[in-house]
């Protein structure tokens, strides 16, 4: 299994989940200026597109290596298949399921880890619509709009599309 999409996907999602806490705690601090605030508030969105753009610089790496890692295991697990019911007796049947199960496991981790990198960016937006910031002025709100705009719209489908893309 090759473990690059595997690592790619656990780092995106500890830098989302990091920043959904640094957004949750926007303009909850009474001591801090509203600059300060505003501060916070601008170096999220940063934080925010550098994940957009490592994503997209890894974009290209990752969606090669996932093709050939899922167009490998529906390979195998169609040959294991037909052996399993064309050739397969008792004892061939319960190794080849083995087999099956085990291949599977080549591409489940990181399927995983796309569907939960899917539900942090929804807590991502939730924070972001939950934040304080009603009542904040207007450069403020302004910021949070523009910036985070595509944080409503973005999820694992634009970050991972396997395929055979040219960068």
């Amino acid at each position: 299994m090759d473990s690059t999409p595997l690592i790619f996907g656990l780092t995106v999602r500890s830098y989302t989940q990091w920043l959904t806490e640094r957004v949750e705690r926007l303009r909850n601090n009474p001591k801090r200026t509203e600059d300060e605030n505003y501060q916070e508030l601008v170096q999220c969105i940063k934080d925010h597109q550098l994940i957009l753009d490592y994503s997209e610089n890894m974009r290209p790496l990752i969606s090669r290596a996932l093709f050939v890692q899922y167009a490998t295991a529906s390979l195998v697990m169609a040959a294991t298949l037909v052996h399993l019911v064309a050739f397969a007796d008792m004892v061939s049947g319960i190794t080849t399921t083995i087999y099956m199960i085990s291949s599977m496991f080549q591409t489940f981790p990181f399927s995983y880890i796309c569907e939960q990198i899917v539900e942090d960016c929804e807590l991502l937006s939730m924070a972001i619509f939950h934040s304080n910031w009603i009542g904040a002025p207007t450069a403020y709100t302004s910021a949070l709009k523009i910036g985070f705009a595509s944080a409503i719209a973005w999820h694992a489908s634009d970050l991972i599309r396997p395929g055979l893309e040219q960068p």
